[in-house]
């Protein structure tokens, strides 16, 4: 058995009041308990301490006036409530983003087919000459379709994909420790 289930066991903590007290998920506990992953390093520390006040006994004594307390069902609710505000708020940021980027990716088609168009006309125009209307206009489109080329770069798709990317993790963790905490509150 793992030393941090052991320690768990011998505080008498439940899952759910252990990640309160070192402010992690559950998912991260339960993969630590089982050894399939390690803990970030503040939890683990606090986990140390607490091990190390277990096994001397003038420390277990000092420790044992200072009790950890589980949260109060109200507690949780207000916790369970705030984090999943925070996760919906995230959702609709990450909606957002997708938006522009396929509003971007829909320019640049646009931009590509215009590049094609303009390209297939220079051709024709080469072997018939264009009367001075469709000349300037064909400059004019040219000039129009190299500003917004070098206004929208690919990079700016690649760091909107980034950061949506980042935004749907954060979400989706936040999502994880309001169904933690579902079981607790019966909701």
């Amino acid at each position: 058995m793992n030393w941090i289930k052991d320690l768990r066991t011998q505080t008498g903590l439940s899952q759910i009041q252990l990640c309160y007290w070192l402010q992690i998920p559950k998912s991260t506990l339960a993969m630590a308990e089982s050894g399939q992953r390690d803990l970030p390093n503040e939890p683990h520390l606090k986990l140390t301490g607490l091990y190390v006040a277990m096994l001397k006994p003038e420390v277990k004594a000092a420790a044992a006036q200072e009790t950890v307390t589980a949260p109060t069902t109200s507690q949780l609710e207000a916790l369970h409530k705030k984090i999943s505000s925070q996760a919906r708020k995230l959702r609709l940021k990450a909606w957002t983003l997708q938006r522009q980027i396929d509003e971007r990716k829909t320019r640049q088609a646009q931009r590509e087919q215009m590049r094609l168009l303009l390209t297939a006309l220079t051709h024709l125009h080469e072997t018939t000459p264009p009367s001075e209307y469709d000349a300037r206009w064909l400059q004019r489109r040219k000039e129009e379709w190299q500003d917004e080329a070098a206004a929208d770069h690919i990079f700016e798709l690649q760091r909107l994909q980034l950061r949506l990317d980042m935004i749907e993790m954060e979400a989706t963790k936040l999502e994880e420790m309001a169904s933690a905490l579902k079981p607790v509150l019966n909701v």
